[in-house]
């Protein structure tokens, strides 16, 4: 007896092609993160080599779809609407997952991808990586991951997570809005110590106790716009109503400043673990002003979407081991060590105690 073949229901797609049209696919992933990235379906199209009429149409099979437009389109290009803003990096986050996917089929380890601000390279990268070396090894010989770092201020590591580009950011605590940001795990870390430093054998810096503004008649080297210990320091001098610091010179990284700090009459800022290194090699002393700089609050973050996989779940516990074991790291020192000895303790000795030395 042959089996009755089941009627078709109306709501049910006539043809393979039909159904290919009633669930959201990669290619549509893929147009609606190109249209974002490139700003306009014409150039998004160009970038990825297809008739502009073909990527309208899976933006608009992703729009019905999803039962929401996702693109407002003008003159100056294509923006995502607050509905689009939420969906794509759900589109990065999937896009991410198939392709670790198909790294495993093809037997190529599949990446984390970790953003780190400068000042946390120095302070939770050291632990993160000794916790973290056995566990990669064993990701390795099972093909499962890989772990790729890449430096950049919070801003741009914000964007990136929010637009899922890296799977996690260290970075410093998020912007607030309205409503939070559900659809992202924050988890902050410890508090980082800035502090202002001179060079071991500074002859102007002769006090133990300076106030701020009057390090201000003295010539200074600062991390570039942007960066958040240079905002911290902005913010401080804005309470006291003083005016900005004009730097004679803007460097990126806290290890350019240093070096330059230690062989000139410059005035520096950094993390109070880079600090403190360059202290005992006797390079620099940390100068104890008053009001104190505020830390940084640095925190953690990803898409909760993303610890589902066991290994980002592992890997996120890693990076909360590591913090607790930074915060030890950066626990303020109960002295400021005032560095080697010779023209600065010299120099200390000539001045009288409580005096700030100003040279022209």
């Amino acid at each position: 007896m042959k089996p009755v073949p089941r009627a078709r229901s109306a709501d049910a797609p006539a043809s393979a092609a039909q159904a290919r049209t009633q669930v959201l696919q990669q290619r549509h992933l893929l147009a609606l993160v190109a249209i974002a990235d490139a700003g306009s379906v014409h150039r998004a199209a160009q970038g990825l080599g297809m008739p502009q009429p073909a990527l309208s149409r899976q933006l608009a099979e992703a729009e019905r779809l999803l039962g929401c437009r996702l693109f407002d389109r003008n003159s100056h290009g294509t923006r995502p609407t607050a509905a689009g803003s939420a969906v794509l990096p759900r589109c990065r986050l999937m896009l991410r997952m198939l392709d670790g996917m198909l790294d495993i089929g093809r037997k190529r380890r599949p990446q984390i991808v970790l953003g780190c601000i400068p000042r946390a390279m120095h302070t939770l990268m050291p632990p993160m990586l000794g916790h973290w070396e056995p566990l990669a090894e064993e990701a390795a010989a099972s093909q499962q991951w890989m772990l790729r770092v890449i430096e950049a201020d919070s801003v741009s590591l914000w964007e990136q997570l929010t637009q899922g580009k890296v799977d996690f950011a260290v970075l410093r605590e998020p912007p607030r809005v309205q409503g939070g940001w559900p659809e992202l795990l924050v988890e902050k870390l410890y508090d980082d110590p800035t502090v202002v430093v001179c060079s071991a054998s500074h002859p102007a810096i002769t006090s133990r106790d300076i106030a701020l503004e009057r390090l201000l008649q003295l010539g200074w080297a600062l991390p570039q716009h942007g960066r958040t210990s240079r905002a911290s320091l902005e913010r401080v001098l804005a309470d006291l109503g003083l005016s900005r610091i004009e730097p004679v010179i803007e460097a990126r990284s806290f290890e350019s400043l240093m070096a330059i700090v230690a062989s000139t009459r410059l005035l520096s800022i950094a993390p109070a673990v880079v600090a403190h290194r360059y202290v005992e090699w006797g390079m620099l002393r940390v100068v104890p002003v008053e009001p104190a700089l505020p830390p940084i609050p640095v925190s953690i973050a990803c898409q909760r979407s993303l610890l589902e996989d066991p290994w980002m779940a592992t890997f996120w516990n890693e990076l909360r081991q590591a913090g607790a074991h930074a915060a030890t790291r950066v626990m303020p020192r109960a002295a400021p060590a005032e560095g080697s000895a010779g023209a600065g303790a010299r120099a200390r000795r000539q001045a009288p105690a409580g005096s700030t030395k100003v040279n022209p």
